[in-house]
């Protein structure tokens, strides 16, 4: 069997931990930052949990490649470096895969979070919730043909898998696919693929997109009964700074 970086992404809340046995199995080294943070904490009075837990990580990843080993890591994919990362791991040797975690509806993801900050897990407000999301999906289409395989799966009630690629070409999509899953379907026919050398850090992926006025990130706010997008609540406050009303 090839060797195979797996990687269980999708924002948070979308419930990544909870099916990642379910999609890797009990045998395949599994590295998840929050669940070593927790750990610490645990066990530690250290406020540098979670720097430990990445540092931790790190270093259990360098095992595994060294050793020439599979394994799965937990990502939002939000970041371009990570996948910056797994085409290095791809130079390697290894092969990709990426199962990524939706659901119909990202306020579902708050409830969900709400529970796991009583089982002692960390807490991350709604609103970058949806900014790792929308730069999640940005970023796929950017690195679609990246990854060796990706499976896009609903976990909205019951998980069911919509959509399986290979190296940028879809292979099968389910007829009745989730409406997160038809927008990114038809984002792909709408924007074109940009090389990968010109998108160096998320902020340009961010700048690329702030001048394309993405009318569809409007709709999908209108559909989350958001009232402004992020940005554009960051704007105002700084109108607001500089003594002008929002708006003008």
């Amino acid at each position: 069997m090839d060797k195979t970086v797996y990687v269980v992404g999708g924002t948070n809340g979308v419930g990544k931990s909870a099916i990642r046995e379910e999609l890797l199995g009990s045998t395949i080294p599994y590295i998840n930052a929050d669940f070593i943070s927790k750990e610490l904490r645990a066990n530690q009075a250290s406020l540098m949990h979670a720097e430990l837990a990445r540092q931790y990580g790190s270093e259990q990843i360098k095992k595994y490649v060294t050793a020439g080993q599979s394994f799965g890591i937990e990502n939002n994919l939000h970041e371009a470096n990570t996948f910056k990362w797994l085409g290095e791991m791809q130079k390697k040797g290894y092969r990709i895969e990426i199962f990524y975690i939706g659901l119909e509806n990202l306020q579902i993801t708050t409830q969900r979070i709400q529970e796991r900050v009583k089982r002692g897990e960390h807490y991350v407000p709604p609103n970058e919730v949806f900014a790792r999301y929308e730069n999640g999906m940005k970023l796929i289409r950017h690195y679609f043909s990246l990854p060796d395989k990706i499976l896009f799966i609903d976990n909205t009630n019951e998980r069911y898998t919509c959509l399986e690629v290979e190296k940028g070409k879809i292979l099968w999509r389910l007829e009745n696919s989730p409406e997160w899953v038809n927008n990114f379907v038809t984002s792909l026919k709408n924007n074109p693929t940009v090389s990968i050398k010109s998108l160096d850090s998320i902020d340009e992926v961010r700048k690329t997109y702030q001048r394309q006025n993405d009318e569809r990130a409007i709709e999908a706010l209108k559909k989350l009964n958001l009232s402004k997008h992020p940005r554009e609540e960051e704007s105002q406050v700084q109108k607001k700074k500089q003594g002008r009303r929002p708006g003008l």
